[in-house]
């Protein structure tokens, strides 16, 4: 019997390539649920020296500030993106929709982080 040389194995197809795309796609998902739990953890500590209601508008003012260096940085870069169109009705509705969900969320949490305990505050925020 004779053995079976390995210089003709090839690679599979089914094995995906790593690129520096898919390792920050990685990382990104590995460090969302430690930011998503930790969020009341740290709601609690900031809860101590301010009202739940600073809170919530302390948080809300860092992603704004965030956001808005992050869209000032798209805009000086080249745009490398297609343009989609003009925002109609509908979509400026749904946007508004959006935030003011996030807005009471915010403030529904930082209430309940106000009244009872993390556990407690987390569980009842993320049943929404």
């Amino acid at each position: 019997m004779t053995q079976p040389q390995t210089d003709s194995i090839q690679r599979s197809s089914w094995v995906p390539k790593f690129s520096t795309q898919s390792a920050i796609a990685t990382f990104a998902l590995c460090l969302a649920p430690l930011a998503l739990s930790s969020g009341s953890i740290f709601m609690t500590i900031a809860a101590e020296e301010m009202t739940a209601n600073q809170v919530a508008l302390s948080r809300v003012a860092i992603a704004a500030l965030v956001f808005s260096l992050w869209n000032g940085i798209r805009a000086i870069a080249p745009a490398s993106e297609t343009v989609l169109g003009q925002i109609g009705w509908r979509e400026v509705g749904l946007l508004i929709a959006a935030g003011s969900s996030t807005a009471a969320f915010l403030v529904l949490l930082a209430w309940a982080l106000a009244h009872t305990q993390v556990a407690n505050a987390t569980l009842l925020t993320h049943m929404m």
